[in-house]
């Protein structure tokens, strides 16, 4: 796995999705039409920002960012903390499907 800034500990990851953190697949449309986590929701990296303000997310909800291999996820999760959100970069869609089970 690739990430931007310090490595997220799997526990963590967990926790937030069992707690009901939204999860947000940040590759292209069709990269996300062709296998994504059930629930997740799609908003490129390159859209991060003003895709989660389509979105009305609220700053205190956790989110959870995943790419193909964590790159993109980690630039997503540097510009949402940057718009106040609590994020995790759970890596590549392999890895958040190990978390997810």
């Amino acid at each position: 796995m690739f990430f931007s800034g310090k490595k997220p500990n799997d526990a963590e990851i967990r926790e937030a999705l069992k707690n009901g953190a939204t999860v947000i697949d940040v590759r292209t449309k069709e990269e996300f039409d062709s296998g994504n986590l059930a629930g997740s929701i799609n908003i490129p990296h390159d859209l991060i920002s003003s895709g989660i303000n389509k979105r009305c997310i609220p700053q205190d909800k956790t989110i959870v960012v995943y790419c193909k291999a964590g790159g993109r996820a980690g630039m997503a999760k540097e510009t949402l903390e940057k718009l106040g959100y609590k994020v995790y970069n759970a890596g590549g869609y392999s890895d958040i499907c190990k978390l997810a089970v």
